[in-house]
């Protein structure tokens, strides 16, 4: 049996351990002739994977990536010997992959670009075209403008935690600027957002930018994901501290300061991903009057679909939505079904309370921080 072909191209992800099942490269007991797997023009949203085999027999063929969390996807056989399979392009910088063959692995003949696959063998690696770091790399000035400070708050648990403040140098002084509104935005899994998807630079380029809006940042992570995110009863009371106590006490300290003395709120956001995404989605539902907005990004919704389901029922319906409201919940078209199925049963009960102002968006993603660092600057732009 040949395998035969020519030439390769594909897309996207970051490196990725081969689960239990794929331990090993088992040298095929065939001759390859090549591989043809072809990409579209630059334009165009699909990625095709080809692999022709010579012979007339029937054969079982799959392609495992990380794109898929590394489960086989069957591939089609399209004409007599050549199976493909097809997919959008992700927006991130790389995917490995190999094919499986009648359970045999092979590596791509033609890719000469390879990592190891954590199990004694490799994988082919492809950098995808479509992405790009969403904030340039050199520091600017309104990034050394921008600070971020530590400061230490005893929790609902009597616990002392380190949150992260990120504003305006000047802010730090206790000035304050009337020309601008504040956006100011609670990242849940804060430090994964200061160090995977740089917020303190992205905070600092959209106030240098807007004429209108001021953005200031509080990036707090769990102690525990599962308890506090997952929306049992220790979740109400960390939404409870965050809303009564925690986040009241920056404003007045913070951002209700000099001129804005006496001022009433700010635009308030709630982000996270995951778990942390279930979480500001649950804050956003359950407290709209304190919340003008979230960002919950490939959020966990499957985790607690009733409890989620039953807000989205219950959320204020008005004749007329405040316009500085707005919703944006998205998930990356490779993550699971399950996740993607759950957040789309959700929605009609609150797109029909917040019109246009209520977005599910989807991108081709995967389920990681690349692809959510790299979606975050455009998606606070849009509460601007």
């Amino acid at each position: 049996m040949d395998i035969q072909g020519e030439g390769f191209h594909t897309s996207i992800w970051q490196h990725s351990d081969l689960k239990s099942w794929a331990r090993g490269f088992f040298a095929p007991n065939f001759i390859i002739l090549g591989l043809i797997s072809s990409l579209t023009p630059r334009t165009a949203a699909a990625l095709t994977f080809e692999l022709a085999v010579s012979d007339s027999k029937s054969h079982e063929v799959s392609f495992v990536s990380s794109v898929y969390q590394w489960n086989p996807i069957a591939m089609r056989e399209r004409t007599p010997g050549m199976f493909s399979i097809s997919f959008p392009e992700p927006v991130l910088p790389e995917i490995q992959y190999k094919f499986l063959l009648d359970g045999k692995w092979t590596l791509d003949p033609h890719n000469p670009i390879t990592a190891p696959d954590g199990w004694g063998g490799a994988n082919n690696i492809y950098s995808c075209s479509h992405y790009a770091t969403p904030i340039e790399a050199e520091p600017s000035l309104e990034f050394s403008q921008y600070s971020v400070k530590a400061l230490k708050i005893t929790d609902y648990n009597g616990e002392l935690r380190t949150i992260n403040l990120l504003l305006p140098v000047y802010r730090t002084s206790g000035r304050s600027n009337l020309n601008k509104s504040v956006n100011l935005v609670i990242f849940h899994d804060g430090d994964d957002y200061l160090k995977q998807a740089e917020i303190r630079r992205v905070l600092a380029y959209r106030t240098a930018k807007s004429s209108t809006t001021e953005w200031i940042g509080i990036a707090i992570s769990s102690i525990d994901r599962m308890e506090e995110y997952g929306l049992g009863a220790r979740s109400q009371l960390y939404s409870k501290w965050l809303t009564q106590t925690l986040i009241p006490l920056i404003e007045k300290r913070f951002i209700f300061v000099g001129p804005r003395r006496g001022l009433s709120s700010a635009k308030r956001i709630a982000v996270g991903p995951s778990l942390g995404g279930l979480f500001s989605f649950y804050q956003f539902l359950s407290e709209p009057g304190f919340f003008n907005g979230v960002i919950a990004q490939s959020a966990s919704v499957w985790f607690a679909r009733d409890q989620i389901q039953s807000l989205a029922l219950a959320y204020p319906t008005r004749r007329r939505v405040d316009p500085s409201i707005l919703a944006i919940v998205d998930y990356g078209n490779f993550e699971t079904d399950n996740l993607i199925s759950a957040i789309e049963n959700v929605s009609p009960a609150l797109k029909a309370k917040l019109k246009n102002q209520f977005e599910i968006q989807s991108y081709p993603s995967t389920h990681s921080w690349i692809a959510w660092a790299n979606r975050i600057p455009s998606q606070l732009e849009e509460f601007e």
